[in-house]
């Protein structure tokens, strides 16, 4: 800021000068000098969108969620959950756990940390990897980013004969610890969160074995940056494919934003549920433990996406535990319902089949499960899904 304390100097300079051009110079200096200090001290007023921006008001339904009291899972140690053809998958820290999705069956342990040549580095998140039907068999495409690889875990060859069956797609010193987040979009590529030489940006990378490219719409939120670098973790966030890798869905976990976009750059929207963006600088601006976090988790399916919506703050003993929301929407951002749920959730799955919601609670370390007619009653309505 100016220090107005110069002023009395200039103004007896310009006594002793006697020369009121030189005054009125030296006033409007000030004036200027006053005017551009307010506007640095100022926020920078940026705002991440990307595309078209939709605003929220309300939700055509809302409800909060009915436990199934006869629903029991023994498993602890949860990190994420994939309800898939049948099959109920959870990823721990250090492997995943096949089970029948009543959880009464369980199927065996897989893909585990270490240093062999099948192990990984970290467990990748079940609900991060893209799952196709190939022949006859379920197969899930997992990155492991620290060894820079896409591996093909062949998950209907594990039920029959009890071993992995991991094999490796591509290796890519693109993909490596550096990279921030790598989730699989399909066979053969991987979408990664690449911060910028100076850590004050995240783009999105699109990687093949043999190609590296942004896709275009992504590039319209690259003038948004935090500074200093220490701060880039107010860019997080979540992101989860559709199930045929088509368009992504990423859930920022500081700004009250959804960003979904096409993998090949050819569109792109952001959904506020709320009046206003969330205005990165005044993020930036507020203390670490009074920044609220926003978005935990987002999921994806055939027929929308739902996110695992928070709200929490920093108190003297660490976070406020608060009940998780779910916010529901089509792919075309149309909002379709909003769940409460009586637990602060950390990943949740939907299993049209049986119309259960599975969610893991974050403070129990459990798996439950909820009544999700009504979430998808709303669907139908909304999208003629049968």
């Amino acid at each position: 800021m100016v220090n107005f304390g110069w002023s009395g100097y200039f103004c007896n300079f310009g006594n002793k000068c006697n020369n009121r051009k030189l005054m009125k110079y030296i006033n409007r200096l000030l004036v200027l000098l006053f005017v551009s200090s307010m506007i640095s001290c100022a926020h920078r007023g940026d705002k991440m969108a990307m595309g078209e921006v939709k605003y929220v008001a309300a939700f055509p339904q809302s409800a909060e969620l009915s436990l199934i009291d006869d629903f029991n899972c023994d498993e602890i140690g949860l990190r994420s959950v994939r309800l898939i053809d049948s099959l109920l998958i959870l990823s721990h820290d250090k492997y995943w756990t096949v089970l029948s999705t009543d959880a009464k069956r369980k199927y065996g342990t897989c893909l585990s940390v270490g240093g062999g040549p099948n192990e990984f580095v970290f467990t990748p998140k079940c609900a991060a990897a893209a799952y196709r039907t190939e022949g006859n068999s379920l197969v899930a495409y997992v990155c492991d980013k620290n060894r820079g690889k896409l591996s093909r875990f062949n998950v209907s060859k594990f039920i029959a004969t009890g071993k992995d069956s991991l094999e490796q797609v591509f290796n890519s010193e693109r993909m490596n610890n550096t990279v921030w987040d790598v989730i699989a979009i399909g066979r053969d590529s991987v979408l990664m969160q690449v911060p910028d030489e100076s850590f004050t940006y995240l783009h999105r990378h699109v990687l093949t074995q043999d190609s590296l490219w942004e896709p275009e719409m992504t590039k319209l939120t690259e003038n948004t940056k935090v500074e200093p670098s220490s701060d880039l973790n107010i860019l997080a966030k979540v992101t989860r494919c559709r199930p045929d890798g088509k368009r992504c869905v990423e859930a920022m976990l500081y700004l009250n934003q959804l960003n979904v976009y096409d993998t090949d750059g050819s569109s792109a929207m952001t959904i506020c549920v709320g009046e206003d963006l969330d205005d990165v600088a005044f993020v930036e601006s507020q203390w670490n433990v009074a920044r609220k976090e926003t978005y935990e988790s987002v999921t994806a399916f055939d027929f929308g996406f739902g996110a695992l919506y928070s709200g929490s703050v920093m108190d003297q003993s660490g976070y406020e535990a608060r009940n998780s929301e779910m916010h529901f929407f089509t792919w075309d951002g149309v909002p379709v319902f909003k769940a409460v749920l009586p637990i602060r959730a950390l990943s949740f799955d939907i299993d049209p089949k049986s119309g259960m919601l599975y969610a893991i609670d974050a403070e129990e370390d459990t798996l439950v499960a909820f009544d999700a007619s009504g979430i998808l009653d709303a669907y139908r309505a909304s999208t003629g899904m049968q």
